[in-house]
C-alpha cells in the first residue's frame, strides 16, 4: 500500500511492537504486579488490524484473518485471560467499524478496490461468520493450550515425585549400610581376636 494513512499506522505499530519487547525482554515493568499490561497488546494489535480491515473494504476485506492471527496467538497464554479478551475485542472492533461504515459515520474506503459498499445481508452474514469463527479459533486453541499445560504439570508433579522417591531410597540405602556395617565391624573384630587367641594356643601349651 502507498496510502500515508497506512504507512502512519505501520510506523506506529512498529515503534509501539520495539518498545514493547525492550520493556518485555529487560523486564522493565513487573508483569507478576501488574499482570493487566499483558492486554495492551493484544488491544494493539486487535485494533490496527481493525484499522487496515476498515481502510482495505471492512466486510469485502481478507484482512479478518488477522484476526485469527491475534487470538491464536492470545490463546496460548493460560495464566490470563487474553484468548477471551481478543475474541470479544475483535468482535467489537469489527462490529463497532462495520456499523459505522454502514451507518455513514465513517466514508467507506477500500484501497484494493473501487468497490467499498456492502448491504445489509452481507454485514449480518459477516457478523455471523466473524464470531463464530473467531469464538472456534479462541476455544480450539485455549483448550490445547489448558491440556498441554496440564500435561506438562503432571509431568513436572511425577518428575519431582521419582526425584524425591530416589532420594529417599537413597536415604534408606545409606542408612542400611551404616546399621549393617556397625555390627558386621564387631563380628569382624571378635573373629579376628578368636582367631589370634587360637593360634596362641600352641605356644601357650609349649610353656
Amino acid at each position: 500500500f502507498s496510502d500515508l494513512r497506512v504507512n502512519v499506522a505501520s510506523i506506529c505499530f512498529l515503534v509501539f511492537a520495539v518498545a514493547w519487547f525492550f520493556i518485555y525482554e529487560y523486564k522493565k515493568i513487573n508483569l507478576q504486579h501488574f499482570r493487566n499490561i499483558e492486554f495492551i497488546p493484544p488491544a494493539i494489535d486487535i485494533s490496527m488490524i481493525s484499522y487496515m480491515i476498515y481502510l482495505t473494504g471492512t466486510v469485502n476485506s481478507f484482512l479478518v484473518a488477522g484476526y485469527f492471527y491475534a487470538i491464536t496467538l492470545c490463546s496460548l497464554n493460560t495464566q490470563i485471560s487474553q484468548g477471551r479478551f481478543a475474541f470479544l475485542f475483535s468482535t467489537f472492533m469489527y462490529m463497532s467499524i462495520t456499523l459505522a461504515v454502514y451507518f455513514d459515520f465513517l466514508p467507506a474506503i477500500s484501497l484494493l478496490s473501487p468497490n467499498s459498499n456492502f448491504s445489509f445481508t452481507q454485514m449480518i452474514l459477516a457478523f455471523f461468520l466473524i464470531i463464530v469463527s473467531n469464538y472456534a479459533v479462541y476455544r480450539t486453541v485455549h483448550d490445547l493450550a489448558m491440556r498441554n499445560d496440564s500435561l506438562l504439570r503432571s509431568l513436572t508433579l511425577e518428575k519431582e515425585k521419582a526425584e524425591q522417591a530416589n532420594k529417599h531410597k537413597n536415604e534408606i540405602l545409606a542408612n542400611m549400610s551404616h546399621e549393617i556395617r556397625t555390627p558386621m565391624n564387631a563380628v569382624i573384630g571378635i573373629t579376628n581376636h578368636l582367631i589370634e587367641e587360637e593360634n596362641n594356643k600352641p605356644e601357650l601349651v609349649e610353656n
